[in-house]
């Protein structure tokens, strides 16, 4: 089973999310742990200065960005706000 550790980057700005928005990350994360192909999480790699991040909804237009490396069994979840705040 895939586990994921936060960076300090993404735990600052997940703190900043009001509770109902915390928690639709947290829904988004765990539903990414089983089935990462949902089509509801809208997963796609990242071109140009996020190169190498995937990026997955977690409703709305709130966004986070991770690495996922499928021969690793870590995620690194690097960020999350919204569509504007992250491009």
């Amino acid at each position: 089973m895939k586990e994921y550790f936060f960076s300090k980057q993404f735990s600052k700005k997940y703190k900043k999310l009001i509770p109902a928005k915390q928690d639709a990350v947290d829904t988004a994360l765990d539903l990414y742990l089983v089935e990462p192909d949902a089509s509801c999480l809208r997963r796609h790699k990242l071109k140009g200065k996020y190169a190498g991040q995937t990026s997955i909804s977690a409703g709305g237009d709130l966004r986070i960005h991770l690495i996922d490396e499928d021969d690793i069994i870590i995620i690194v979840i690097v960020n999350v706000g919204t569509h504007s705040q992250l491009y």
